[in-house]
């Protein structure tokens, strides 16, 4: 009996021990936690779910001025927004971040064009004020451009500040009536500006400076920035449908773009 006793004890302590293990493992062990690579880096993120709530968490939450919501591109109810051409934009208050300067950067967006515009181009995100390459802004090319703004309407377009600037142009012609999700990537290493069209590569362009670091004028997103005080600088206002846009303070990779491309929300 006391044999049976004492191998009954040694058990109970062993059972202790590989409990205790097994409890130590897991709090040394925990569950690796599951990051979306979509969330890392974002500085600023509008998915317009019937408000213009900074999604990021970085508190750059906007002003909306004269926009509608307006089906997304899965005709989901105000989940997107509207912009008459004329009057509609929103309001960011500037912010360190958002000038771009001095780091990579990924813009994207999705837009849905009435029709492209009569001057140079729609103004998509502006925060540029004036030329002489003082801020920055990406958009997509009007009837009015010409030459070396584009020679025609219809492309991506970048251009650091305005004027005759530093500016690149994508290949590919964005439609109108059709939503077509837009890529705009820098690299601050090899000053190269990328463009990306439904997630597939579009154009590469060298020789783009970093935006000014300086330019502390707020983001406007649907028209231009720059307040021309002479009143010759046209408002370039964007008409149409704008929907989830991203800015990160990354390259993202291109299965990044890719899978941004597939999200059904």
């Amino acid at each position: 009996m006391n044999r049976y006793i004492t191998l009954l004890i040694v058990a109970l302590c062993v059972s202790v021990m590989i409990s205790s293990f097994t409890s130590c493992s897991k709090k040394n062990n925990p569950k690796p936690v599951v990051v979306d690579s979509l969330k890392v880096g974002l500085v600023a993120y509008y998915p317009f779910n019937n408000n213009v709530i900074d999604s990021s968490g970085k508190g750059n939450d906007g002003t909306v001025y004269n926009i509608t919501s307006a089906p997304n591109r899965f005709g989901k109810a105000n989940t997107a927004y509207y912009f008459n051409g004329t009057s509609s934009y929103i309001r960011v208050k500037d912010n360190q971040a958002l000038r771009l300067s001095n780091t990579d950067f990924t813009i994207n967006y999705w837009v849905n064009l009435d029709d492209y515009i009569v001057y140079s181009g729609s103004a998509v995100l502006a925060k540029a004020n004036g030329p002489y390459q003082n801020g920055w802004n990406t958009s997509i090319t009007g009837y009015g451009s010409v030459g070396g703004e584009g020679g025609g309407p219809g492309f991506a377009f970048y251009n650091v500040s305005g004027g005759g600037d530093p500016f690149a142009v994508g290949h590919g012609i964005i439609p109108i009536g059709q939503w077509t999700m837009i890529t705009v990537q820098y690299s601050n290493q090899f000053k190269a500006l990328a463009f990306y069209i439904n997630g597939v590569p579009d154009a590469v362009i060298s020789n783009i400076p970093t935006p000014n670091p300086a330019t502390a004028v707020d983001l406007f997103i649907g028209k231009n920035s720059y307040d021309d005080p002479s009143g010759n600088t046209p408002g370039y206002f964007i008409k149409g449908k704008l929907d989830d846009i991203r800015i990160y303070n990354r390259v993202i990779s291109p299965g990044q773009i890719n899978n941004l491309f597939k999200l059904t929300y």
